[in-house]
Order: C-alpha cells, then structure tokens, then sequence
C-alpha cells in the first residue's frame, strides 16, 4: 500500500482543488442555476463524484490501513455516491429538453463509468486481491474528466 502513497496525495490535492473551483464557479452562477435545477444538480453531482475521490484518497493515506478494511470502506463509498449521482442524474435526463437528451444521455453514461470501477475496486480489496487499487486509477481519472465537464458547464456554458 505505502507505493501508492504519492499517488493517493496528489489525487487528494487535486481533487480538493477541483472541488474549490467548483464551489467557486456555483457562488459566482448560483442566481442563474437556482433557475435551472438540471445546471444545479450536474454541479451536485460532480461535487460527490470529486468529494469521492478526496475521501477515498485520503482514508488510503491511513497508516497501517489493510487493504480489506480500505476495501470496506471504498465499496460502501462508492456505492452511497453511485446511488446519489444516479438519482441526481437521473433527474437531470427527465429535465432535460429533448434535444439534448442525448448529450445528457452520454455525460449519465461517463459519471456511472466513473463511478463504478470504485466499487469494483472496494469489492476486490474487501475479497484479498491489492489488484484493486488498480481500479482506483480508472475510477479517479475517469471522475476528474467528468468533474472538469461539469465544472466548464458551471463556468462557461451558463451563460449561453
């Protein structure tokens, strides 16, 4: 576990910084998204997606942590914001206006891609095998390309 403890830093300060701006780009949008549920539940659902890879990545940092209990604790996080991202997504496809259905469809598709290998990785490590750490990476990266989507909608998009 110790050889992933770089990895599991950087991705504690990223996603930490990721969050920030999401925050930020809500705070200085929040009078334009309080009138678009659907621009507010894509910054919900990106903000439980990184504060996923905050709190995994940092119960990782855990000295002595075995990788079961770690295992336990991925599993149940990734599958509480699985549960959460799905319902909010889920919202934002029935609020969304027909044309860009399949636009919402794609980015409903990445978030649950981004997700689940989190849950795989909890599952596996809870069984014995360190090889899902592995998964972590996916889950990670994965959950970063789609926070920055949503955080360019936050931002930029908006104001279209």
């Amino acid at each position: 576990m110790e050889s992933w403890h770089d990895y599991m830093v950087a991705q504690a300060g990223a996603s930490a910084a990721l969050l920030g701006l999401i925050f930020v780009g809500i705070s200085i949008n929040l009078d334009r998204m309080l009138k678009a549920p659907v621009i507010l539940n894509r910054a919900g659902a990106a903000l439980l997606m990184l504060l996923s890879v905050l709190i995994t990545s940092s119960l990782a940092l855990v000295p002595n942590e075995s990788p079961r209990s770690l295992g336990t604790s991925f599993l149940v996080i990734g599958a509480v914001i699985w549960v959460l991202v799905t319902l909010l997504s889920v919202s934002i496809l029935r609020g969304t206006e027909p044309d860009l259905r399949n636009k919402a469809l794609v980015v409903f598709v990445l978030r649950q891609v981004a997700i689940l290998p989190l849950v795989v990785a909890g599952a596996l490590l809870r069984s014995g095998n360190e090889n899902g750490l592995n998964w972590v990476v996916y889950a990670f990266t994965m959950t970063v390309v789609v926070a920055l989507l949503e955080a360019w909608v936050i931002l930029v998009e908006i104001d279209r």
